[in-house]
């Protein structure tokens, strides 16, 4: 069983999952915490270790926020997949990353 480090938040945006070469994954359904998120994705190809890019997605009125960052798959289930998440230029230049907090770098909606 999986046990959370930090408390989830439902999302409440759209997750898109970039890979190269592969089709783009989306999702709107799912959990988000300091350092990571789960995505429900009954269907796909994603495999653990594998890194991808992670676009997250929210609409405020008219306003669009987007937030992107780099994530490595680290669990996946019958519901979806587990990553961690990095700040995108940390594992491109391969720096020791730290997570980065999804829920810091979200602006507040009203």
């Amino acid at each position: 069983m999986h046990y959370p480090r930090s408390p989830r938040e439902p999302l409440d945006g759209e997750v898109i999952i970039k890979r190269p070469g592969k089709p783009t994954l989306k999702s709107k359904q799912g959990n988000f915490s300091d350092g990571g998120l789960f995505v429900k994705l009954p269907s796909h190809d994603l495999q653990k270790g594998r890194r991808v890019e992670v676009i997250m997605v929210r609409e405020n009125g008219t306003v669009r926020d987007m937030q992107r960052m780099s994530g490595i798959v680290i669990r996946i289930d019958e519901e979806g997949v587990a990553m961690v998440t990095y700040k995108a230029d940390q594992l491109r230049r391969g720096d020791d990353a730290s997570p980065v907090s999804i829920r810091a770098n979200m602006p507040e909606t009203s």
